[in-house]
């Protein structure tokens, strides 16, 4: 699947990098940050870390090319978590791009407009990073994992649990939802009130003026 994607993807660099049509040269740059981490998350779930989950249990064993590498199962794990949170706040900052061109226009923007919205894509990137920082500090020990494991899953085989690889992120399954769970609705109602502002935006446009 690699092997598809990484020319696929590249093809859609070039295409926004150099066949982007003028006109659309404000929301060029946020379109090439969503392609870069949308893609870089397709290359880390299908060859660099290829995780193999053991739900309910939050954790499991990574099968790809960084483990070969040697660097650490939670490192990957974090990783991955992190290259999705980051294309999730990558999709946020292409509407807002979108919906601001709409209220102010592309090129009209006043220096304290642009600086609310560095401000407010910045907290948004930072949460990317950081919302994941309370786990860290809850990783249990390789044997407390193992002991967790076979206690939210008895049937699972020994060969899982006593894989050098195999990792548990946290002992607390209701505490990972809640911070994942937290993030994906805070993120996901800005990017709804984006596109309904512009759904709305547009529909409000005269035919000749949105041409």
């Amino acid at each position: 699947m690699t092997a598809i994607e990484v020319p696929i993807h590249l093809f859609g660099a070039y295409v926004i990098l150099f066949r982007t049509p003028a006109k659309m040269t404000s929301v060029k740059w946020s379109m090439l940050v969503l392609h870069f981490w949308s893609s870089l998350l397709d290359i880390t779930i299908c060859f660099l870390v290829v995780p193999y989950t053991v739900f309910p249990v939050p954790g499991g064993i990574p099968l790809g090319i960084l483990s070969l590498l040697n660097v650490p199962p939670i490192v990957q794990g974090f990783f991955l978590v992190i290259c999705g949170s980051l294309t999730g706040i990558s999709i946020l900052a292409f509407f807002e791009n979108r919906c601001n061109s709409m209220k102010y226009g592309p090129y009209s923007q006043s220096k304290l407009t642009k600086a609310i919205r560095y401000t407010y894509l910045g907290i948004n990137y930072s949460m990317a990073f950081g919302f994941m920082i309370p786990i860290y500090f809850q990783i249990p020990g390789k044997l407390e994992g193992e002991k967790y494991a076979i206690k939210r899953l008895p049937c699972l085989p020994s060969k899982i649990y006593k894989n050098p690889n195999f990792f548990v992120v946290s002992t607390n399954i209701s505490f990972i939802y809640s911070l994942v769970g937290g993030f994906t609705v805070v993120v996901t109602s800005q990017i709804l009130y984006h596109v309904i502002y512009s759904v709305i935006e547009l529909r409000n446009r005269p035919k000749n003026y949105r041409e």
